[in-house]
């Protein structure tokens, strides 16, 4: 089962297959499709705090306290530890390859050949690093330490630049998350509820994007890098186009605010986790075929998985259409069937029908097209 306190951390395979959700020191392995748990990567001692996939989809690398671990998805095996030794993990990058593995830590940056474990390089900032980014190259990388975004060339070892947003307020708020776009043209900061698009050959902002209502936690590019997704406390995500600033859509996603963000790197999906507990995955390409709720509160065979779904949304369908008719004793009786049903026992579907609040059972897994 996974830890019932809130989710840490969030990735997606590059192809948006798996789904990576991190929730107390566990990490979730969900197919996006099925909406089906398919295994746990346990290990860690601590909260997870970051997560990220190889480019292949083979690997995941995960940051707990001061130890990352890297995981065969096939297996859910530890392949390897990497120690930051005096220093805690705030957030992780893993550049196309795979071959390297950059932490940004209370004390600075750090790279790591994911091979051998060694240290490659370290970069020091005085008020440490909160979020990380890389190229796809893994030339560049963009980091949000204190106030500032700063950006160094991992082949060289330089420092290339350290860009300020100075808001009209003129009180400078940390930065909690970045992204940068893989040929490095482009960086994308959070300060607080807003975005700053950063044009890094000049050094300068290229534009600022309001709208959020609440503290900004997360922010991706997809769609060919001509696309922004974020979310905030205030639950909405919004899309914005990376070039002209405006915001292209908004989504409600989570009533209790937004805590993690990803989206996979093709741009067909993406992926929320909210303060309600629940894992949301959005549809970004209108690729996926249908729409469905799961909520997976232990493991199942994929054949019992898929004759079992078929079964629950005739239930629910019916379930509605009693409520449609006013025959809630008959509602309340399908309802029931369906959470006796293996695998469906916290549906939110069948919660919302029940007028319940939140996810009683865990996390929850939603597609939502958009």
């Amino acid at each position: 089962l996974l830890d019932q306190r809130r989710v840490n951390a969030l990735a997606l395979t590059p192809s948006g297959a798996m789904a990576l959700v991190a929730s107390g020191a566990k990490i979730q392995v969900w197919d996006v499709v099925a909406g089906r748990c398919v295994g746990t990567l346990t290990g860690h001692s601590d909260p997870v705090r970051a997560v990220a996939a190889t480019s292949d989809g083979t690997r995941a690398v995960s940051g707990a306290g001061k130890e990352i671990r890297v995981w065969d998805l096939s297996t859910f095996a530890c392949l390897r530890k990497l120690s930051s030794r005096t220093s805690r993990v705030t957030a992780l990058a893993v550049p196309r390859d795979g071959r390297i593995v950059i932490g940004a830590l209370a004390n600075g940056i750090r790279v790591w050949d994911a091979d051998t474990g060694e240290t490659t390089r370290r970069f020091k900032v005085p008020n440490g690093a909160r979020a990380v980014a890389a190229t796809e190259d893994g030339q560049w990388v963009v980091a949000g330490c204190g106030t500032k975004v700063e950006m160094w060339n991992l082949t060289t070892g330089e420092h290339h630049a350290s860009l300020r947003y100075r808001p009209p307020s003129g009180v400078a708020n940390l930065v909690h998350a970045v992204a940068v776009t893989p040929d490095g043209r482009y960086a994308v900061s959070e300060h607080r509820d807003r975005l700053i698009v950063w044009e890094l050959a000049k050094g300068e902002s290229s534009r600022s994007l309001s709208g959020h209502g609440g503290q900004l936690n997360g922010v991706a590019l997809f769609g060919g890098d001509n696309r922004i997704i974020s979310g905030a406390r205030d639950g909405l995500v919004r899309i914005w186009d990376l070039r002209s600033g405006s915001c292209l859509r908004t989504i409600e996603a989570h009533a209790r605010g937004i805590v993690a963000i990803a989206v996979s790197a093709d741009g067909r999906y993406g992926l929320t986790a909210g303060k309600d507990s629940a894992v949301r995955v959005l549809a970004l390409s209108g690729i996926a075929e249908r729409q469905a709720s799961w909520s997976v509160s232990q493991l199942s065979s994929a054949s019992e998985t898929i004759s079992n779904e078929a079964a629950v949304q005739a239930l629910l369908a019916d379930a509605e259409k009693a409520l449609q008719s006013n025959e809630p004793a008959r509602a309340d009786e399908l309802i029931r069937q369906v959470r006796r049903t293996r695998g469906f026992e916290h549906d939110p579907r069948a919660d919302a029908l029940m007028h319940e609040a939140g996810c009683r059972g865990g996390v929850r897994l939603s597609l939502i097209h958009i």
